[in-house]
């Protein structure tokens, strides 16, 4: 893969990770949205996902459709597996 695809993976990865934080919204504690945030600041989005998913599964979360929806996106475009987000409760 080139780098320009892999930056532009990256990008979009990042812009759906912190729309899909910013759709789960105030349920969602600072001290884990800050961890997301910084994970993502260093091109960690691999963390940053796992981290949204496994605290919002922890804090058995209603996600949003919206915030689903993007961080299947995200996940998907990194190649990794949906299970690390299919077990999230979607709000209805």
């Amino acid at each position: 893969m080139s780098p320009t695809a892999l930056q532009q993976i990256w990008t979009y990865a990042e812009r759906e990770i912190l729309s899909a934080l910013a759709f789960v919204g105030p349920a969602f504690p600072e001290p884990d949205a800050e961890l997301v945030r910084e994970f993502a600041l260093h091109n960690e989005f691999g963390l940053a996902l796992e981290h949204l998913c496994s605290a919002a599964s922890e804090l058995n979360l209603q996600v949003p459709p919206e915030a689903w929806a993007a961080i299947e996106r995200a996940g998907l475009a990194m190649g990794m597996s949906p299970a690390i987000w299919s077990g999230l409760k979607r709000e209805q």
